[in-house]
This record gives C-alpha cells, structure tokens and sequence, in this order.
C-alpha cells in the first residue's frame, strides 16, 4: 500500500485520515496539499484544450461513458490481479494500448446512446415542468 515516497492513496479523496499514512507532515497539510495540486493540473490541463476540432475531438465530447463505466473495467481487473503482473516494459506498453482501446470503445457512439439513456431516460421528456 506504500509507495516509498508517498501513499498513493491520499490522492484518491476518499480515504479518512486515520486509514492514510503521513510522512513527517500533518495529514490536514498532506490533504490540503492534494488538493492544490489537483487544481494546479485540472488548470494545465484546461490550457492545452486546443480551440479546433481534431481528430480525436469526437471522443472527447462523449467522455461521460468513459469516467462511468471504467470504474467497472478496472475493478475487475484488481479481483482477478490483473496488475500484480505489470512490471516489464511490453506489459507496460500493453497496459497503455488497452487503456486507449478501453478509450475508444467506451467513447464509442453505441456507448454513448447507452449513457444518455441512463442520465437523461426518456419519460423525463414526457415530464411536463410547468405543471408540476
């Protein structure tokens, strides 16, 4: 669970601070200081959003499937430790290849139709607000 540096599970913002471990710092401090950096990189991040269409522009508009479904694909992936194994370079580059496949699929349009469905199901079209 620790990485010789730093928890990685301070950076997750869901742990209580009695389940995380503290360097020498206090963990208020260590919480506080992941949060600056999470805002620090969301706004770098924001920085390199270009201002045209791209190629791979069509997958960044249908992210909702992504951020819900991979959840699923990853913790399968821990019950059958999946991860235990990566070590070498090709399982490395193997891991990167099947991110970006999970990626595709999941930004795909047929996964897409399947989120909104969820999110925005149709009888809440048949709800009429002026009558509530």
């Amino acid at each position: 669970m620790m990485n010789s540096v730093i928890d990685y599970r301070w950076f997750y913002g869901s742990y209580s601070y009695s389940q995380l471990s503290s360097l020498s710092y206090p963990k208020y401090f260590m919480r506080m200081a992941t949060y600056i950096m999470a805002v620090t990189i969301s706004i770098f991040i924001l920085t390199l959003i270009p201002g045209k269409k791209l190629f791979f522009t069509k997958l960044g508009s249908r992210t909702m499937a992504v951020y819900v479904f991979h959840g699923f694909i990853v913790k399968e992936l821990v019950k059958y430790n999946f991860f235990d194994h990566v070590g070498s370079l090709p399982s490395k580059v193997f891991i990167i290849i099947f991110s970006l496949l999970i990626v595709i699929v999941l930004s795909s349009k047929f996964m897409n139709k399947i989120t909104k469905m969820i999110s925005n199901p149709p009888f809440f079209n048949q709800i009429n607000p002026t009558k509530i």
